[in-house]
């Protein structure tokens, strides 16, 4: 079986800019919310009771919350949505018709 390469799945794209700066991995966009949401925590600190309610291990937890908060963004209907960065090595040729839903609701779905 052939290893599925993280860095392949677009997370923000933007195909009216010509250049590399076009699309961002998923993994490094939510590597970036988690940084960006832990360090306002660390700024700000968390309001009060919620640190007891997570536990000792909060920032981990908190900072895994916040990483997965695009999942949705791994389906096929969202990656459909730019063709121009479909992962076709990873996906193969199909490209689905994009989504009707949003990816928060996609995301939410195979927990449902």
């Amino acid at each position: 079986m052939t290893p599925v390469h993280l860095l392949t799945f677009w997370g923000k794209a933007r195909p009216e800019v010509e250049s590399e700066a076009s699309w961002r991995p998923l993994v490094r966009h939510c590597l970036d919310v988690a940084a960006s949401g832990l360090a306002m925590v660390d700024l700000r600190g968390l309001p009060q009771g919620r640190a007891s309610v997570l536990g000792d291990h909060w920032p981990g937890v908190l900072g895994a919350l916040l990483a997965l908060h695009d999942v949705g963004k791994l389906s096929r209907p969202f990656l459909a949505q730019h063709p121009e960065h479909w992962p076709e090595a990873v996906l193969g040729p199909c490209k689905p018709q994009p989504a009707k839903l949003r990816h928060d609701s996609l995301g939410y779905a195979p927990l449902a």
